[in-house]
C-alpha cells in the first residue's frame, strides 16, 4: 500500500503559529492592494502595481 511509505506530517506549534502569521500578513497585503489600487491608473506593464505591492509588503514585514 502506498500509505505505508508516506511519512506522517506533524507540525509543531511554532510552525502552526508561523503559518497563521503568514496568512494574516497575506490577507492584510491583499486588502491594502485592493484599497490602494483605486488611487492608481495602471500602466499595462504593471509597473505601478508592482511598486505598490513591494512597498506594502515591506511595510507589513517591518511593522
Amino acid at each position: 500500500m502506498i500509505k505505508k511509505w508516506m511519512p506522517k506530517i506533524v507540525s509543531s506549534d511554532h510552525e502552526i503559529e508561523r503559518d497563521r502569521e503568514i496568512k494574516e500578513i497575506r490577507t492584510r497585503i491583499v486588502e491594502r492592494l485592493e484599497e490602494e489600487k483605486q488611487n492608481f491608473i495602471f500602466h499595462p506593464s504593471g509597473g505601478k502595481i508592482l511598486n505598490l505591492a513591494i512597498s506594502i509588503v515591506k511595510e507589513e514585514l517591518e511593522g
